[in-house]
């Protein structure tokens, strides 16, 4: 049966991306038809440029930052003083190619934000007249860090959560504050992981756990530093050194000024990403000149240069031709991702049935889900416990617009690991939720499934064939946090849906959301009505509790290989939709339609 549906769904959505491909088609052919001729668009002499991404950065001939608008070309120079001309002007490398890219830290623009935290013994002042990077005075853009007399690490922090183990770069401006103190800089990780301590002498790598460093020098005394490393420790620290040693008698002096911090999912540093409250993206270069394509979204070149002469320049940037280029390029590029799709779907090997099953399933939904108005606001689905990835129910819906935004939280690394890679563009928090922040004990079981921060109750599973599921192999630390306290202190998204599976343990999980259940729209989870873990809560405690907060039972769907018995079941529940408002009311009849709840 699963691999009915599993062949459903891959067809359905193969079906889908066809249809969209003819449809985009038929939109570029209208475009080029616009212009009188394509023999002007195939003149060697033209450029296709392209970026969707704003504020993008780059060097200018001052050697200072600068940001370029939407689809406008980033000249960029050496901004080395020491690479200057006889007359003090920098070196040109050329037309900047970017792959796309996100700054997963926040308020890099504003590093006295409290997102940025002291950590230790350290302290920060807003330098509102050093001059920054971008060659001006701005705000709290730039701060100077100050290492307190005491024998304690030295550092600030900001919360990340990084999962899986990848390569990251991370970097940062730093800039000596002369005559003052000694120390070196050091860029750390969770638990103690030293990524890099650079010289302040010379800027040189001492020690640390990176795969790779670069130093690239600006005006003013200004470097970026960037370290590469492959490890999944969370959080990123910024902060001071005795060469290898960052627990030290601090000097209470100031050691640097910094400027423009950045985490990325690469294995380099690119351009500089600014960001305020949330992560943000910039994205890739689209370039063509002469014979030559680069795509930032395909292509593995991370970051490089397209030596330009002057005249190049001027062309490029008077920017006549590109919508041209930009139409034949995507025109070629759908013609042949079309005559793939419709191999595809003529294959014979594709029974008919088939293809009826799934046109017929995929028009009802598509119909209902219209008659529901989904495209309203965007919606936030949390989903504790995420081990086996998003409820198919979702995907579909995904398909034909709606527009959700999903995060998954998942304790268990080797599930996180394999959600990281299963769904890249999710947002996945790699920790445990319950009603207090402390270390707690995670039991694993034989089955990863029945795994559970409560022993399970063999006085109970005894009776059951199921029984060795639960046999423990394992136990492991891990710390535990409260929801409100991730939303308040780790930018955690407030969720208007809620799924929780996490065994025995939801009641727990609940209290940690505190007052946020009262913006809670919807929840489901997996609940008991027999204690299968020791000291656990069961549904009719998790009933009266999700009551105090609005949120009524709407429909019990029992499941478990439990001797026929009704052990084990999915409630869900709903706000009352005369309690909020009409825009929250149509959110919840979404949710009823993709769960088959009976309509309020």
């Amino acid at each position: 049966m699963s691999n009915t549906k599993n062949t459903s769904d891959k067809f359905s959505s193969i079906k889908s991306e066809l249809e969209s491909s003819k449809v985009r088609l038929t939109q570029i052919k209208t475009e080029l038809n616009k212009f009188k001729s394509k023999s002007d668009v195939e003149n060697k002499n033209e450029f296709l440029y392209l970026r969707d991404a704003e504020l993008a950065s780059y060097v200018d001939e001052t050697g200072g930052i600068k940001f370029a608008e939407i689809d406008k070309p980033r000249i960029d120079y050496d901004p080395n003083p020491a690479t200057c001309d006889a007359d003090g002007k920098h070196k040109c490398l050329g037309l900047l190619l970017e792959c796309s890219s996100t700054n997963r830290l926040i308020y890099s623009t504003n590093l006295s934000n409290l997102s940025w935290v002291n950590f230790h013994q350290i302290s920060t002042v807003a330098e509102e007249n050093i001059l920054s990077p971008e060659l001006k005075t701005s705000g709290n853009q730039v701060i100077s860090i100050i290492d307190l007399p005491e024998d304690d690490f030295h550092l600030i922090r900001q919360r990340i959560f990084n999962g899986s183990k990848v390569d990251r770069t991370v970097s940062i401006f730093v800039k000596r504050v002369e005559n003052a103190g000694t120390k070196d800089f050091a860029i750390w990780g969770l638990n103690g992981l030293q990524i890099a301590v650079f010289s302040r002498k010379d800027w040189s790598f001492i020690s640390g756990k990176a795969t790779h460093t670069n130093v690239e020098f600006y005006p003013h005394g200004w470097v970026r530093l960037s370290a590469t490393y492959n490890y999944s420790n969370d959080d990123i620290y910024f902060g001071t050194s005795a060469r290898k040693k960052s627990r030290y008698l601090g000097e209470n002096k100031k050691q640097f000024y910094l400027y423009g911090p950045q985490l990325e999912d690469l294995s380099q540093a690119t351009s500089y990403i600014p960001t305020n409250e949330k992560p943000r993206g910039r994205g890739g270069d689209i370039v063509g000149i002469n014979n030559l394509f680069y795509n930032g979204y395909s292509t593995k070149l991370i970051h490089g240069h397209i030596d330009l002469t002057e005249q190049q320049i001027i062309a490029l940037k008077s920017n006549s031709n590109q919508e041209k280029l930009w139409l034949v390029k995507s025109l070629a590029d759908l013609s042949k991702q079309i005559n793939r799709l419709t191999n595809i779907v003529a294959d014979k090997s594709t029974s008919k049935e088939l293809t009826s099953e799934i046109s017929n399933r995929q028009e009802s939904l598509e119909t209902n889900l219209h008659k529901l108005g989904y495209n309203v606001e965007r919606i936030v689905v949390l989903d504790v416990g995420a081990m086996g990835g998003i409820n198919p129910i979702w995907n579909r819906a995904i398909e034909v617009g709606i527009n959700a935004e999903f995060y998954m939280v998942e304790p268990d690394r080797q599930s996180f690991e394999d959600l990281y890679r299963s769904y890249p563009t999710l947002k996945c928090i790699p920790h445990a939720l319950g009603n207090s922040n402390s270390e707690a004990t995670i039991y694993l079981t034989s089955s990863r499934a029945c795994s559970s921060l409560r022993k399970p109750n063999f006085a109970l599973l005894n009776y059951y064939l199921v029984k060795s599921r639960f046999k423990v192999i394992k136990e492991e630390k891990i710390n535990c946090y409260r929801y409100d306290y991730l939303v308040k202190h780790q930018n955690a998204p407030v969720p208007e849906f809620v799924k929780i599976d996490v065994q025995g343990f939801e009641y727990e999980v609940l209290e940690g959301f505190g007052e946020i259940l009262n913006q809670v729209l919807a929840v489901e989870l997996e609940s008991h009505f027999y204690p299968i873990y020791q000291g656990q809560k069961l549904a009719v405690e998790v009933i009266q509790y999700l009551a105090k907060y609005g949120l009524v039972l709407r429909k019990i769907e029992p499941h478990g290989p439990f001797n026929g018995e009704l052990v084990e079941a999915n409630l869900f529940f709903t706000k009352r939709k005369n309690m909020i408002s009409a825009t929250a009311a149509r959110k919840i009849d979404l949710w009823e339609f993709l769960f088959n709840i009976p309509q309020g």
